[in-house]
C-alpha cells in the first residue's frame, strides 16, 4: 500500500518508521529543510533501548503536493487541521485522523474523500529532533470509519504484529472514551507530580481519580447522546 502521512512531529515519524516496514511510505513535512535531512538521511528510530535508522522513507515538504497515495494519515495536532484541510478537501484516497479530543470532527464534513477514518493512538512517542523519534511506549491504534467501509484499513495490519491497528465500530464511543482518560489521568498527574501507575497505587490519589473520573463520565455520555441525536 502506498500510504501518505501528513505530520512530521512524534506520531509522524513513529508511523512513518513502523508502516514503511511493509508498505511504501511518504512523509509530507511542515517544513522543506526537516524533509530535506529525512530524504538525506532517514529516520532514526529508538525502541527498547536500540536504535536503528530507516532510510526507505520518502519525504517532501507539504507545499510539493500529494500525489500517488491509496491512503493519507493527517499525524498533526488537531489545531494545524484548519491550514491542512484546504490541501486535502478534494482528494478522494481514505483518510485517517489521529488527533486527541473531539473537534477535529466538525472539519470532516468539508472533505469530499468518500472514505473517512479517525483514530485513537496509545503509543508513547517522544521526538528527539527532526528526524529520530524514541518508541516510549507499546500501545494500539484503535480506528473507526467516520464515513466508508472499515474494512479498506485491514491491510494496515499485515504482519506488523508489534505496531497493531483495532477496528471499532463506533467512533463517537470510541473517541469519548479516549478523552474521558485524558481528561482524567493528565491534569492529576500534572497537578500531584505523579507517573500514570501512581494514581492507582496511592489509595489517596485513586479516590480523587475516582470521583473525577465519575464527574466527566456523566457528563461526556450527556455530550454522546447530543451528537447522536445531531447526526
Amino acid at each position: 500500500m502506498r500510504i501518505g502521512i501528513i505530520g512530521g512531529g512524534a506520531i509522524g515519524l513513529l508511523f512513518a518508521s513502523h508502516l514503511s516496514e511493509k508498505h511504501n511510505v511518504t512523509l509530507y513535512t511542515h517544513t522543506s529543510e526537516q524533509a530535506s535531512i529525512i530524504q538525506r538521511d532517514g529516520i532514526r528510530l529508538i525502541e527498547d533501548g536500540e536504535s536503528r535508522l530507516l532510510t526507505g522513507i520518502i519525504s517532501k515538504g507539504l507545499d510539493e503536493g500529494i500525489s500517488d497515495v491509496d491512503l493519507l494519515i493527517m499525524a498533526v495536532k488537531q489545531y494545524h487541521l484548519p491550514q491542512i484541510l484546504p490541501r486535502i478537501k478534494g482528494i478522494q484516497v481514505p483518510l485517517l485522523f489521529l488527533q486527541n479530543g473531539y473537534g477535529h470532527i466538525s472539519y470532516l464534513k468539508q472533505l469530499q474523500s468518500p472514505t473517512i477514518y479517525v483514530g485513537v493512538v496509545e503509543h508513547g512517542a517522544l521526538k528527539h529532533d527532526g528526524n529520530t523519534v524514541e518508541h516510549t511506549g507499546l500501545g494500539i491504534t484503535k480506528v473507526a470509519s467516520y464515513k466508508g467501509e472499515l474494512e479498506q484499513l485491514s491491510l494496515l495490519n499485515e504482519r506488523i504484529d508489534h505496531f497493531p491497528f483495532k477496528m471499532s465500530e463506533d467512533f463517537h464511543s470510541m473517541l469519548m472514551d479516549k478523552l474521558v482518560v485524558n481528561a482524567v489521568i493528565n491534569p492529576l498527574t500534572a497537578i500531584l507530580n505523579v507517573e500514570n501507575g501512581g494514581l492507582i497505587t496511592n489509595s489517596f490519589y485513586y479516590q480523587l481519580f475516582q470521583e473525577l473520573f465519575e464527574e466527566i463520565s456523566v457528563f461526556w455520555k450527556f455530550k454522546i447522546r447530543l451528537s447522536h441525536l445531531n447526526m
